[in-house]
């Protein structure tokens, strides 16, 4: 849960508060389904670990943005907040 508040909370963020030359990248959990308990068929997920994906950032053209780069680009992390 923790990872995905995070990503749905800087998915419009350009920089990090601590480094603001560093853009931001979404993090994705890894998850193991596990039975909830011996006496159960129901299942359960813990994670296992929490990725930095290596993908591309969303590049959006506007140069009036403070954070554009020379080009008039700003960078955003990729984050899919889209219900599917």
């Amino acid at each position: 849960m923790d990872v995905a508040a995070s990503n749905l909370a800087n998915a419009q963020s350009t920089h990090s508060q601590t480094d603001p030359h560093a853009a931001l990248s979404g993090r994705e959990a890894v998850v193991l389904h596990q039975p909830d308990g011996p006496e159960t068929a129901a299942q359960g997920v813990s994670a296992i670990a929490i990725l930095n994906p290596t993908r591309p950032d969303v590049r959006v053209y506007d140069p009036g943005n403070p954070d554009a780069d020379t080009q008039g680009f700003v960078t955003y992390p990729t984050v899919d907040v889209s219900s599917r």
